[in-house]
């Protein structure tokens, strides 16, 4: 014959610190999703409001625990999770002023970086935002945000992509450091105005003078003498000669881009060597 034993279960209430418009109270509840126990507690989130726990935002669907590195504290002996905490963040105005273009928004982001992500803005390298972007935001705020433009400079010797609101291209040589050696001139001229995705470059124009030589050989011709006896001969010799030729070469960047004939000359002339025969 068996015993009949009754089996007791505990259920306990999870302990849970919500923080809202600023009052901070402490609940113990048994709701197993965040917005259970916003529901419990009367609360309720309108437009760009956002529930946060431990400093990071959490979705209103989500199961009511203590974050994973949280350590369970004892009580009375026995393992509990420490308390929850919870914070409602009401949405403010804010007003964004890109470019040319204002758009008012709302937010309960806590930084302006995180609510012009919020927003769709993208703040690329160079880019200029007032307030900055970990300043924390307050209500009716008016955030700037200004985009660099990227411009690419094409050195002699080099190439990079620089962010800059200079207003012409002389202006952004200025800005990267860069000096136009003597000779070099900037395509576009320094005076263009600036714009996105201009590219910009410094060419170096140089010259020198070569010269080639040509060697040339002498020959052997035979003329006819009536001076000379039956089998008689008489030779002149000659010599081999050199056809010199000089040139003006121009480089841009280092690399040749034309060359010009200037002076073409022999330096000496060939001579043939003449054979005389009767």
């Amino acid at each position: 014959q068996g015993d009949d034993s009754d089996v007791l279960r505990i259920d306990r209430a999870r302990e849970v610190t919500l923080t809202v418009d600023g009052e901070r109270c402490e609940l113990m509840t048994h709701a197993g999703t965040i917005d259970q126990l916003l529901s419990e507690a009367g609360v309720s989130l309108t437009g760009r409001d956002s529930v946060w726990q431990d400093g990071s935002p959490v979705s209103m669907a989500g199961r009511l625990e203590p974050r994973r590195e949280v350590v369970p504290r004892l009580l009375d002996g026995q393992p509990r999770e420490d308390a929850i905490h919870l914070e409602v963040r009401r949405a403010v105005v804010v007003t964004v002023i890109e470019q040319d273009r204002e758009i008012e928004t709302t937010t309960s982001r806590p930084t302006v970086a995180q609510a012009l992500r919020e927003a769709g803005i993208v703040i690329g390298p160079g880019d200029r935002v007032t307030p900055a972007v970990d300043a924390l935001i307050e209500s009716d705020a008016r955030i700037e945000v200004r985009h660099a433009m990227a411009v690419t400079l094409a050195l002699p010797d080099d190439h990079l992509v620089v962010y800059s609101f200079a207003k012409t291209v002389g202006d952004v040589l200025a800005e990267a450091g860069v000096v136009l050696p003597e000779g070099a001139f900037v395509d576009p001229p320094a005076e263009t105005p600036l714009s996105a995705g201009l590219a910009v470059r410094v060419i170096q124009l140089s010259s020198s003078k070569e010269i080639e030589r040509e060697f040339i050989e002498s020959r052997s011709v035979y003329r006819s003498d009536p001076n000379l006896g039956p089998g008689q001969t008489r030779t002149e010799p000659g010599h081999d000669g050199v056809l010199v030729r000089r040139y003006q070469v121009s480089y841009v960047n280092g690399e040749e881009a034309a060359r010009e004939l200037i002076e073409e000359y022999f330096d000496p002339e060939p001579a043939d060597t003449v054979i005389y025969y009767p």
